[in-house]
C-alpha cells in the first residue's frame, strides 16, 4: 500500500497549498521524465491532489485469474494479491465500471459508521483489460474527481505499457510463475487480447498461457474491413512454436502486401511449403474477413474445425465450406512440392446480422477431458457462450469465463492448446460504446 500522504522523493505539493487537480497533460509532462519503476510514484502524487488517502494499482495475471501489485513485492509495495472472483477489484474488473464502496474502520464504534471511502477504477489500454486502481479517500468523491482520476488512470495506462518495449517490469509483474520458451515466442508474436470499436468487437484467450506453443491468434483492423486468423500448429514444444511463427508472420507479411481472400491463404500455404523442410509439419487454419459495412463474412477453412455462428446470442449453427479442405503445408513428397500448382482454396461466404458473433477455437477447448474422460465439447462450449451472451456479458469476459470453465473442466491440466477467438459485429453505424457509471456499494 502507498500512502499518499507521505512525501515521496520530493513529488509531493506543500500541503499548504491545498489540492491541485490533476490533469492528463501534466501527468504526461511529469511521467515521461521517469524511469519505468518510477511511474506509480508519479501516479500516486496527482492521485493525492484530489484530495486522495491511498492509491494502489493490481495487474491481472497471464491466466486472468488474479491481480499482482504492482510494483510487484520486491520493487517496495506492501499490497497483495487478490482473487478476481468474490472481491470488489474482481468486479471491477470483470464489469468494466468504477466500483464506489464505504469502508469501516476498525476502531469505529458500534454505530459502524464509515470512516473512508473506497473507489476502483478499472486499468484499459483500449479493449484489453490490465487491472484495477483503489483510491481510498475520506470523503466520497464528487462525480467530476471521479471522471478526472478514470481519466488520469487512462494515461497512466498509456504511460507504463509504452515502456514495455525498453523494461520487463510490467510482464513480470503479471507472471506467477515460470513461463516455458514456447510460450515466450508466442506471447512476443501476439496482437492485444482485445480490440473494440462501434462497429465490432474482438477478443481472445490462450491456455495454457506458461506453456501455450502451437496455437496463436492474429487479427487486424484496416477500415472497412477486420481480418482475422486462428492456426493450430502440428506437434508441442519449440518444433511448434516454430511452425507458429512462420505461420502468423507469414500471414501478416502476404495480408501487409495488399493480398485478400482466397488468394491470401493460397499465397501463405506457397511460403509455408518453400520454406519448411519436406514432411516436417503442417498448420491447421482458419483465415477470415469481415466487411465492417455490410456483414459479409468470408473465410477460407484449412483443416481447422468450423466457426460457430450465435445470433440472438443464441447458437445458429457451424460456417460450413462445402467440404473439408486439408491443412496448410501438409507434408508433401518432394516432387510434389516442386512440380504441383498452389491449390486454390475454396471460400465460404456468410451474411451476419448486427449483434452476431462468431467463434473460432482450437480442438483443445473441445477435446480437453475430465477425470472420467468426458470431452468438453461442442455442446457445452455452445451453451456457456449463448449463456454469457445472453447474460450481457462483454466478450473480454466471456472468453475469460469459458477459458476458466474449460480449465476447470479438465482439473487445470491441459493435454493440448486451447484457444477462442471471439468477433462480434455490431453493424455499420451503432454509435459510440456506452460508457459504464459509476457501481456504489453493494457486495463483491
Amino acid at each position: 500500500m502507498v500512502d499518499v500522504a507521505e512525501p515521496r522523493r520530493g513529488l509531493r505539493a506543500d500541503p499548504a497549498d491545498g489540492p491541485r487537480p490533476t490533469s492528463r497533460s501534466g501527468f504526461f509532462a511529469e511521467a515521461r521524465q521517469r524511469p519505468p519503476e518510477e511511474i506509480v510514484e508519479v501516479l500516486v502524487d496527482h492521485v493525492a491532489r484530489e484530495g486522495a488517502l491511498v492509491a494502489e494499482v493490481w495487474l491481472v495475471d497471464v491466466q486472468q485469474e488474479s491481480l499482482q501489485p504492482f510494483p510487484a513485492r520486491s520493487g517496495g509495495s506492501t499490497s497483495a494479491p487478490m482473487s478476481l472472483e468474490g472481491t470488489l477489484a474482481g468486479r471491477c474488473y470483470q464489469d468494466g465500471t468504477v466500483v464506489v464502496s464505504g469502508v469501516e474502520d476498525p476502531a469505529e464504534d458500534a454505530s459502524g459508521d464509515c470512516r473512508s471511502t473506497e473507489s476502483w477504477f478499472p486499468l484499459r489500454r483500449g479493449a484489453e483489460r490490465l487491472g484495477v486502481a483503489r483510491v481510498r479517500s475520506a470523503e466520497p468523491l464528487r462525480a467530476e474527481t471521479l471522471d478526472r482520476l478514470d481519466d488520469l488512470f487512462d494515461a497512466f495506462v498509456h504511460v507504463v505499457t509504452s515502456t514495455a518495449v525498453v523494461s520487463d517490469a510490467l510482464v513480470r509483474a503479471r507472471r506467477t510463475e515460470p513461463m516455458g520458451l514456447a510460450a515466450e515466442i508466442q506471447w512476443s508474436m501476439m496482437p492485444p487480447l482485445s480490440w473494440e470499436d462501434r462497429r465490432v468487437t474482438v477478443s481472445a484467450v490462450l491456455e495454457p498461457a506458461y506453456d501455450v506453443a502451437g496455437d496463436s491468434v492474429d487479427y487486424n483492423v484496416d477500415g472497412r474491413q477486420v481480418s482475422l486468423g486462428i492456426f493450430d500448429g502440428m506437434g508441442h514444444g519449440l518444433g511448434s512454436a516454430r511452425m507458429s511463427s512462420l505461420t502468423v508472420n507469414a500471414y501478416r507479411n502476404r495480408r501487409r502486401a495488399g493480398l485478400v481472400l482466397p488468394e491470401l491463404a493460397t499465397a501463405l500455404e506457397q511460403v509455408l511449403r518453400e520454406t519448411l523442410l519436406v514432411q516436417e509439419g503442417f498448420t491447421t487454419a482458419v483465415l477470415a474477413e469481415l466487411d465492417l459495412d455490410d456483414g459479409t463474412v468470408r473465410w477460407v477453412n484449412a483443416g481447422h474445425l468450423d466457426p460457430l455462428l450465435f445470433r440472438d446470442t443464441r447458437y445458429a449453427g457451424p460456417l460450413l465450406a462445402r467440404e473439408r479442405q486439408r491443412p496448410l503445408a501438409l507434408a508433401m513428397t518432394a516432387e510434389e512440392v516442386d512440380g504441383q500448382e498452389p491449390r486454390e482454396l475454396e471460400m465460404g461466404h456468410a451474411m451476419l446480422q448486427p449483434g452476431d458473433a462468431v467463434l473460432l477455437f482450437t480442438d483443445g477447448v473441445t477435446e480437453a477431458r475430465d477425470a472420467e474422460g468426458e470431452q468438453y465439447g461442442v455442446e457445452r462450449l455452445c451453451d456457456r457462450v449463448s449463456a454469457h451472451l445472453s447474460s450481457g456479458l462483454a466478450a473480454q469476459e466471456i472468453m475469460r469465463r469459458i477459458s476458466r470453465s474449460v480449465l476447470e473442466h479438465c482439473g487445470g491440466r491441459l493435454d493440448d492448446d486451447a484457444t477462442l477467438l471471439l468477433v462480434q459485429w455490431h453493424g455499420p453505424d451503432s454509435g459510440e460504446p456506452e460508457v459504464g457509471e459509476p457501481v456504489v456499494g453493494g457486495e463483491a
